[in-house]
């Protein structure tokens, strides 16, 4: 038995990789199919709502709409691929085991970049709203905004076709046993990191400077207006709370932000570039 989990077990200490025994891999199933199915119902619910319901379909849950489909990529697209690409056995042999690896690559980075701008679609819609309230954002100019995000996410992750490899790694210095597993960008590699670069700044650094822009002119606008102008009606109090809804709404919009994207640039940009075999 022991000898058994030995082998199983075994470091790709070049590569940085791990052959994975089958109590990992139950957990990892496990914890992405759960993930999987909650995403794909709560996003499909929200899909179907807003769709089917005529009084939800406003210019505000459009935007709405398009981010529950690009979470539902995760659910549909991205895990499935995911675990096919790292623990179907033999899949760095197959003929189309190149065009998996790097499709399934793609949508990882798809999703939570399109996720992001549409953040910012929602952010200049309530940006509209508060700033320049009479300037009422028609249909046509939400889904210019849409389109737009799409068209950006896509244009920002599209390289990462290019970029995406299969690689041999040793799966046991002893013998010449290899093991081929779906690399990331290549941060070793000059494209490579000219793209971990420009990812960062177009995919991370300006989306992000432009959440804060807008939910910081909301916020300036909100709390420079005086509570006269709310109506008499509306006690000091309430106009008090209003403020502070708005800074945790911006914070929270910025936290979502730094949460759900920073960890896979600095996965590509750090933990990746350890596993590249030179």
């Amino acid at each position: 038995m022991a000898d058994w989990r030995s082998e199983t077990n075994l470091s790709h200490e070049h590569a940085g990789i791990q052959k994975h025994d089958e109590g990992f891999k139950i957990a990892i199933l496990t914890c992405l199919g759960v993930a999987a199915v909650v995403g794909l119902l709560g996003n499909g619910l929200v899909v179907a709502v807003i769709l089917r319901a005529k009084k939800m379909r406003s210019v505000m849950n459009r935007f709405i709409l398009h981010l529950a489909i690009s979470d539902l990529i995760v659910s549909t697209v991205a895990i499935p691929l995911f675990l096919v690409v790292n623990f179907k056995e033999g899949i760095g042999m197959k003929s189309y085991s190149l065009p998996i690896c790097k499709v399934a690559r793609f949508f990882q980075y798809l999703s939570p970049e399109a996720s992001m701008t549409l953040l910012i679609t929602i952010g200049w819609n309530r940006h509209q709203a508060v700033v320049h309230p009479l300037n009422i954002m028609s249909y046509g100019t939400a889904n210019k905004l849409i389109l737009g995000a799409w068209v950006y996410a896509l244009l920002v992750v599209s390289p990462s076709l290019y970029l995406t490899v299969l690689k041999d790694a040793p799966l046991d210095p002893n013998t010449n046993e290899t093991f081929t597993y779906c690399a990331t960008i290549p941060a070793t590699t000059l494209p490579g990191l000219i793209y971990v670069m420009f990812l960062g700044l177009f995919g991370y650094l300006f989306p992000l400077a432009t959440l804060i822009v807008l939910y910081g002119k909301i916020y300036r606008t909100v709390w420079r207006r005086k509570s006269g102008q709310l109506g008499d009606s509306r006690p000091v109090e309430a106009f008090i709370r209003s403020r502070k809804k708005v800074l945790k709404m911006f914070l929270t919009v910025i936290l979502v932000f730094l949460v759900t994207w920073l960890p896979l640039l600095i996965y590509i940009s750090a933990i990746e570039d350890r596993k590249s075999v030179v």
